[in-house]
């Protein structure tokens, strides 16, 4: 009749997932692996990262409904470690112009060293201004339940949050990773999911006030030190008072 087997099933979705990847990688003008998931998930597919203790990344998942692949299970150029490799593959010409700036700022400079030497006239040489590097992030896929928060947290303050996290004492229900996240959920501003998801693992403190927020004078590092002390707060369980009736 034409039936298919379940492992040619399989195969045959972890062949189009690795299209789907490869197409993800073939349409980003500059690699960046979190563009990369994204880029995944807007074609219907549930990615999930693996990280270390260190929060480095590891690994990652793709899958749809009950097929789900490790990242070397759809092809070794898409595990997490090569896929810059595979990238610049696929951008021959992107790579080889992203390389040509250095090479033109040598021969400026030594260009100028020739024609700009001190004469009768003042002569003053270009400067070549040389661009200010950008801020790394790392980003996170939060997921509070119905919904998912897509967090970007400063390198500068990740290890604080993967760190210095601790679990309160007396909550048996929530798990390092939910104070985590309800930390960096705060220090990106969704205060009312960090509430929820502080009350769906088993926390029953105060939440932020209003006002909460970064303050002018205060830098990142602190900052996020307070965003954990007040989820620490937060996933503490109510208690409550026993009354005694006649």
């Amino acid at each position: 009749h034409g039936w298919q087997q379940p492992q040619e099933i399989r195969d045959m979705r972890r062949q189009e997932i690795a299209k789907v990847c490869e197409n993800a990688l073939g349409v980003m003008n500059q690699f960046d692996i979190y563009d990369y998931f994204d880029r995944l998930r807007r074609k219907g597919y549930d990615v999930a990262e693996k990280f270390d203790k260190k929060g480095k990344l590891v690994g990652y998942t793709v899958g749809k409904n009950a097929s789900v692949f490790k990242a070397s299970a759809i092809g070794r150029k898409f595990v997490a470690s090569r896929l810059e490799s595979t990238w610049k593959k696929l951008h021959p010409v992107s790579v080889r112009i992203k390389t040509e700036p250095a090479a033109s700022v040598s021969s400026v400079s030594s260009l100028s060293n020739k024609r700009f030497r001190p004469t009768g006239e003042s002569q003053t040489a270009p400067s070549l201004s040389m661009p200010r590097p950008k801020p790394l992030f790392s980003t996170f896929a939060i997921h509070t339940g119905e919904d998912v928060y897509i967090v970007k947290i400063p390198d500068s303050v990740k290890a604080i949050f993967l760190d210095e996290a601790e679990i309160p004492e007396d909550n048996e229900t929530a798990t390092k990773e939910n104070i985590v996240h309800v930390a960096m959920l705060q220090f990106a501003g969704y205060i009312d999911a960090a509430t929820s998801m502080s009350e769906s693992c088993g926390g029953g403190g105060s939440s932020p006030q209003s006002g909460w927020g970064k303050m002018d004078d205060e830098d990142e590092r602190r900052f996020a030190r307070r965003c954990l002390r007040m989820a620490h707060s937060m996933c503490k369980p109510k208690f409550h008072v026993r009354s005694f009736h006649r």
